[in-house]
């Protein structure tokens, strides 16, 4: 998709600048770069990232050097982004795992590289290289163009031999190597997608290989054979009934082996370290691992392993050596719907911190069970009855130390009373209750509320709490008509989400919007795009400029309405000497119901004293960013100015002010 110039200007400012419009002494440099991405709003994107952290005199430097790449060669325009990475051979790792788990990204670059990835994972999204998508498993994503940018500059490292590279990803270039067992010392990574049978021979001379990903394949020969020095091995539709015995895997950190054949992963004991496995769909697994030798798994995952009868929907107990596994982390038993009890062992189990247990039938639990932080028990949102058991469970326990409950996806009409009895709960999540009716008697220590889906709820009671709640979301809550509890915790909120809840009146939004006024700190979302009246300076487009009252103790609530898919930046100014006195951003989502969506938010400018002084005038501007700039725009803003007056005296200087700036 080409845009015209105002967009492609637009769109590029904003990655650049922060801006809808580049600085006045770097507009003939924005042109020149527009023109030689030739609107395209990917590059767009990546050059605005890249450049916007280099001086005048980088910009010119660059566009020198890309007046000789060709018009047509759109990796080379992007590859000056990448040359320019600190982090370039973690950037080429994520080539390789383009999709996969971030946090499993993170586990395999640490032990690749001996370093925290997180650093280096941020730079690639702030030069918009990678994305991470958190409503989709935590996905490590990348636009194709970029994906096949980075494979071009391993092909052009190995001289455009297989042979060479440092990580082998084409179909082709796999069959190649390994059907003529080629001497392929630099190869790190292999990516064999290609159906058939290889001989592990053919990975003899593969000394440094570390990653290895076989899709289907079938390997022949003895498997002492292959790599030592394996950290991260997916092995999909394996073939095999378990692993063979010479198979060397003390180095491996993740095993991902989803839709085997395996009946039993190994028949031994194996005694491995660091180990995160992954055997979902596993159709055919009858037994699990021995876990007696696997005392830092730290993840194990055996979803949909419908045969697993001995040790899923088959599945009725745990083996007792579970409770060995003392780096166990995440327990995820999810839809294993006959599973009746867990094994006594588990409740010794040191480091666990997270139980997935959605949809089975536990009945009872050890008595030493219930120190969890985190646990998501949602059962069958078809059978009601289940829901007794696990009510039953916070009776009997009262999981004291529960701080993450997440009951979502429910088929329940109503919430156990014993919830209440949970007295470190900090987050409950019930999302996507359909029958839902209501909420109440939550404990006073809940930070984080979200009801989203929950379409016949009508009523919620809101935590009560002296200090500051963090969050209440009631998104899509269509049938909800009041919100119990606000009208006295309502300036403690600093987040609420009111996107699609038709059945709030819009006087009853209002009221909620001005009882939030009086509050610290606070972001709004609501649908909807009209500037109340009582704002006192609102107006079209998404600039605004208006007049500051002097006073000596300024304080600045800011509230901003906006729109779109997209992240949004706004901007104040001081108009007088152009000091810039904050910038903020949020990124908001569209549903597919939405039209008009607005934002509120409040900044504080207690300590800018000194920048407003002598402000006769401040200016704000509000610009979005997005996929599609055509599609998201700013259509109003507004400010309002809220007067409070000092508790020491009530002069003038014992005065503070504050700005509520609406964008809608």
């Amino acid at each position: 998709m080409e845009l015209d110039r105002d967009e492609s200007l637009q769109l590029f400012s904003l990655y650049a600048f922060r801006e809808t419009r580049p600085a006045k002494d770097y507009e003939e440099l924005s042109e020149k770069v527009m023109d030689y991405c030739e609107r395209l709003p990917l590059a767009l994107k990546i050059l605005g990232s890249h450049l916007s952290i280099r001086d005048k005199a980088g910009w010119q430097i660059d566009i020198a050097h890309w007046r000789n790449i060709p018009h047509d060669d759109i990796q080379g325009k992007l590859r000056v982004s990448f040359d320019a990475l600190d982090c370039a051979q973690i950037f080429l790792i994520c080539v390789f795992f383009v999709g996969q788990d971030k946090d499993h990204v993170a586990d395999i670059v640490g032990a690749r590289y001996g370093c925290h990835p997180e650093v280096a994972f941020r730079a690639l999204i702030e030069r918009s290289l990678i994305r991470i998508d958190t409503e989709n498993q935590n996905g490590l994503w990348m636009h194709d163009i970029v994906r096949k940018m980075g494979r071009e500059i391993i092909r052009q490292r190995s001289r455009n031999h297989p042979r060479n590279c440092s990580r082998i990803v084409l179909p082709k270039d796999a069959y190649t190597v390994l059907s003529k067992e080629m001497d392929t010392d630099a190869v790190e990574g292999l990516a064999l997608n290609v159906q058939g049978s290889f001989s592990t021979k053919s990975f003899t001379k593969m000394r440094r290989l570390q990653l290895l990903q076989i899709t289907g394949a079938h390997l022949a020969g003895s498997y002492s054979l292959l790599p030592r020095e394996l950290i991260w091995l997916c092995w999909l539709e394996c073939p095999l009934k378990s692993l063979p015995s010479d198979f060397h895997l003390s180095e491996l950190v993740i095993l991902d082996m989803q839709k085997s054949k395996v009946r039993k992963l190994w028949k031994w004991t194996k005694i491995l370290n660091k180990l995160k496995i992954n055997l979902s769909y596993s159709k055919c697994l009858v037994k699990t691992p021995n876990f007696r030798g696997l005392p830092s798994l730290e993840r194990l995952i055996l979803e949909e392993c419908t045969s697993l009868v001995e040790d899923c929907n088959s599945l009725k107990t745990l083996p007792e050596s579970m409770g060995s596994l003392k780096s166990l982390q995440t327990l995820n038993v999810t839809a294993c719907s006959q599973l009746e009890k867990f094994p006594d062992s588990l409740g010794g189990l040191e480091s666990l911190t997270e139980l997935f247990a959605k949809g089975t039938a536990i009945k009872q639990l050890p008595t030493t069970f219930g120190g969890y932080k985190n646990v998501f028990c949602s059962p069958d949102p078809s059978s009601k009855s289940r829901f007794s058991r696990f009510s039953s469970w916070l009776m009997i326990l009262e999981f004291v130390l529960t701080e993450d409950l997440d009951l979502s996806g429910n088929g329940f009409f109503n919430l156990p009373s014993s919830i209440g009895c949970l007295p470190k709960l900090q987050y409950f999540m019930v999302e996507r209750c359909k029958n839902l009716l209501s909420i109440s008697e939550l404990p006073s220590s809940v930070l984080v509320l979200s009801i989203n889906g929950c379409t016949s709820i009508e009523r919620v009671c809101a935590p009560l709490r002296q200090e500051k709640i963090p969050y209440l979301s009631v998104k899509g809550c269509r049938n909800l008509i009041e919100i119990q509890g606000m009208e006295i915790a309502g300036n403690n909120w600093s987040i609420l989400n009111l996107i699609d809840c038709n059945g709030l009146s819009e006087n009853y939004k209002m009221s909620l919007i001005q009882g939030l006024c009086k509050g610290k700190d606070y972001d709004i979302f609501f649908p909807g795009g009209e500037i109340p009246e009582w704002f006192s300076h609102h107006g079209e487009g998404s600039a605004l400029s208006f007049h500051l009252p002097q006073f000596q103790s300024p304080e600045m609530n800011s509230k901003r309405f906006f729109l779109g898919e997209t992240v949004t930046f706004a901007t104040l100014k001081n108009k007088s000497n152009g000091i810039e006195l904050f910038d903020t951003s949020v990124a908001v989502t569209f549903d597919r119901h939405s039209i008009k969506l607005s934002w509120i938010q409040r900044v504080s400018l207690t300590g800018l004293e000194e920048s407003t002084q002598g402000a006769e005038e401040l200016e704000l501007n509000v610009k979005v960013s997005s996929s599609d700039v055509r599609k998201c725009w700013v259509e109003k803003c507004g400010v309002h100015l809220v007067m409070e007056k000092s508790k020491a005296d009530s002069d003038v200087h014992g005065e503070k002010w504050d700005h509520e700036i609406f964008m809608l």
